[in-house]
């Protein structure tokens, strides 16, 4: 979203909160190939609520994924999530570009209720909205001390960031190269984190709806390894998601209460903990609706690369955000 200016040749950097993951890619006979792919986990506390509290160790991180696995490439898309983001949906009238600029520009303040001074903030043109020369507007706004948090650990690790993204946005663009979905078809991105997961809601390259929501996955492993037969793993796996289900339960009924002719079809999760045994299931039962684990890797060539398909199967869910990052390189 926030200041492409190299074309080709970016890592996806993915700085979450208990790893950061790197893919790097080539495009080969118009096909991406998996050139590196790295996954570095933080010390406890490096990170806490979606903010660096390491930068020292978090800057270690990645020099060491570059390091270890032979990355040359020093310029870096990197994405930032929380509630330090704001992604917001307006409509404006002008009968020219510049008057389309000028009315985003007048709007974005009293959408994001804050001032303009310390947020960096974009916009992208979905389209004409009903109406005599309405267009619809995708605004996001970051909070200028996230963005420089991120940007600033980068640099210390000896690395360019050249692209700002929003996770939620990166993970889309990895879904809709790895999938090719239909146009009509309403689909509901989920990257669960520790104690934050993105929703993204999406039709035809559109984020019609996006919301952080503080719950994560973090008592999943905990309830798996304390339970003793299958039987009491599905309960306790039930137990821990209940704050999980009801938050995103809510953000489902909220966007169907706007956008009532555009119903919700399939939901494709990830994260970490997104290959968790039984997860799938239970929130499909929870939340009545198909829900599969997102593989964005799916379609990457894997010649010359020293991952094999098993691999980068086990670690796919893990690696959309940074896949989609790395993607940015080639818009």
């Amino acid at each position: 979203m926030f200041g492409l200016k190299k074309q080709g040749g970016l890592v996806g950097l993915d700085v979450g909160s208990s790893s950061v993951k790197a893919v790097e890619l080539g495009r080969r006979g118009g096909k991406y190939e998996l050139l590196s792919m790295a996954v570095e986990d933080f010390p406890p506390g490096a990170v806490v609520n979606q903010s660096i509290a390491d930068a020292i160790s978090v800057a270690m991180a990645i020099g060491k994924v570059f390091a270890e696995n032979n990355i040359r490439t020093s310029q870096v898309a990197t994405a930032v999530s929380g509630h330090s983001v704001i992604v917001k949906k307006i409509t404006v009238a002008g009968d020219t570009a510049d008057e389309v600029a000028e009315a985003i520009g007048e709007e974005a303040e009293r959408a994001i209720q804050l001032d303009l001074g310390e947020v960096t903030w974009d916009y992208q043109v979905l389209g004409a909205a009903p109406g005599r020369n309405l267009f619809d507007v995708m605004l996001v706004a970051v909070k200028r001390e996230k963005v420089l948090s991120h940007t600033e650990v980068i640099r210390q690790a000896g690395k360019q960031p050249v692209v700002v993204d929003i996770d939620a946005f990166a993970l889309q663009n990895a879904f809709e190269m790895s999938y090719e979905p239909s146009p009509h078809q309403v689909n509901a991105l989920l990257d669960v984190g520790s104690n934050i997961t993105n929703i993204n809601i999406v039709r035809n390259g559109v984020p019609l709806f996006t919301r952080d929501i503080s719950a994560g996955a973090d008592r999943l492993a905990e309830s798996a390894g304390a339970a003793g037969t299958e039987g009491e793993a599905a309960v306790q796996l039930r137990a821990s998601l209940e704050p999980l289900v009801h938050e995103i339960q809510k953000t489902f009924d909220f966007y169907r209460e706007t956008n009532s002719a555009a119903s919700i079809e399939r939901i494709y999760l990830a994260g970490g903990p997104a290959g968790t045994p039984g997860l799938a299931a239970a929130l499909a039962e929870e939340l009545q609706l198909p829900v599969e684990v997102m593989d964005p890797l799916r379609k990457l060539e894997l010649k010359g690369s020293r991952w094999d398909a098993e691999q980068v199967h086990r670690l796919a869910p893990r690696m959309g955000v940074a896949m989609g990052l790395a993607l940015r390189g080639f818009d």
